[in-house]
């Protein structure tokens, strides 16, 4: 009988007090002495000797074909969150219904003895034992398949079909809805896919991919081979080669996912990922491969002037800023200095006779013509000079 206190109680097995709510409820309306949780802590549904005890304490009679039932319906919704508290509440409020209340634990064998006869009496086949053997031996002789004799070989109608798992317990843990397997990357054959493969091909994937895989580990191969290179572009030797590894890397990384082998699947994505990297086989690359996106406002101005006509220019009619008026003074200053300088003409006309003399100079040595000497040109032009420069001092009064 529990501890209660204030509506709550003290579990002592976990050291907690918590509401009612949280313990199974006795016959006699009275709660357990342990907390849900607790109680059911070692339970595995697939074994009566674990839960059997618990029944015996509630009084309540074991009905094997009412409990598998409620365990079929658990199993179907979601086999990983099977617990040890999955059955046994459920089980223990369906025998409170009137056709189960008025029983107790002690008389379980009665009821399971008067199912058993219930069942016999209602088969087509009374002699279930005779038939239960035949197929039996069907099947030992290859005449029926697993699944076959697994629906026939039960005729009492509630006894555990063979092929659902019954792994060990540890502690509190459920058991695995997964079939056992001494070897987990054993590679099993529903259809043998070599058959689609001609003799050349089968060389071709020998070479390229090795000869240590199955017909099914080629095609998948090639299968994501030719995905890559369709979503990127791969030019060189050294590509392809990552890009094959990368491959075989992503099947062993499935693999070790199908098999549960964390460490084996960890350490695959992280060659995976160094790999994919290494070659720059990103979704960045990819996208920048197939983007439409302008790089440039030259791009966006060409574009826009294509498709829209020519882009009127924009009058920003905002006050300037200090920058924009520093701006404007020196271009108006400079602008001032050249217009408002009395020997600009001068200068500009000096400039020019000069650099025609040089012109004059080249071209008569290209003639081969005597008629004068380079000195006298230069001479020529130094007076030239000497005259334009005392003009220009004569008209600014210098």
């Amino acid at each position: 009988m529990a501890n209660v206190d204030n509506g709550k109680i003290y579990c002592p097995k976990c050291g907690k007090t918590m509401a009612a709510t949280n313990f199974y409820s006795l016959k006699n309306g009275q709660k357990a002495d342990l907390c849900k949780g607790c109680i059911t802590m070692h339970i595995n549904n697939w074994e009566p000797s674990t839960f059997l005890w618990v029944l015996e304490k509630f009084d309540v009679p074991y009905l094997p074909w009412e409990w598998n039932k409620l365990l079929d319906e658990e199993y179907a919704k979601n086999p990983h969150k099977i617990t040890g508290m999955s059955v046994i509440g459920k089980y223990l409020r369906k025998m409170k219904l009137k056709q189960h209340i008025v029983y107790g634990y002690g008389n379980s064998e009665m009821l399971q003895k008067k199912h058993d006869e219930e069942v016999a009496k209602n088969s087509k086949d009374v002699n279930a034992e005779e038939s239960e053997a035949n197929v039996k031996e069907a099947f030992e002789n290859g005449e029926i398949t697993q699944a076959q004799y697994d629906t026939y070989r039960n005729l009492n109608g509630y006894a555990e079909p063979a092929s659902r798992p019954l792994p060990p317990m540890t502690g509190a843990q459920s058991p695995s809805p997964y079939p056992t397997n001494d070897h987990p990357y054993e590679v099993v054959q529903l259809e043998d896919m070599g058959k689609y493969l001609t003799e050349d091909d089968k060389r071709y994937m020998a070479l390229k991919w090795g000869l240590y895989y199955t017909a099914e580990q080629w095609i998948k191969l090639e299968k994501l081979y030719l995905d890559f290179v369709e979503s990127y572009t791969i030019e060189s030797a050294g590509t392809i080669d990552t890009l094959i590894q990368i491959c075989k890397l992503s099947l062993k990384c499935n693999e070790a996912l199908d098999a549960g082998d964390a460490d084996s699947y960890a350490k695959y994505a992280r060659q995976y990922d160094a790999l994919m990297k290494s070659a720059k086989f990103t979704e960045a690359q990819n996208k920048e491969g197939k983007s439409d996106a302008f790089d440039s406002v030259g791009e966006i101005v060409s574009f826009c002037e294509k498709n829209g006509g020519k882009i009127d220019k924009y009058e920003i009619k905002a006050d300037r800023d200090v920058i924009d008026t520093i701006l404007k003074d020196n271009q108006k200053y400079l602008d001032e200095i050249i217009k408002n300088d009395p020997n600009i003409e001068n200068l500009i006309e000096t400039h020019i006779k000069k650099m025609e003399l040089q012109e004059q100079i080249k071209k008569n040595k290209l003639e081969n013509k005597d008629t004068l000497d380079v000195k006298d040109y230069d001479e020529f032009a130094e007076k030239e000079l000497e005259a334009l420069e005392l003009d220009r001092r004569e008209q600014s009064g210098e």
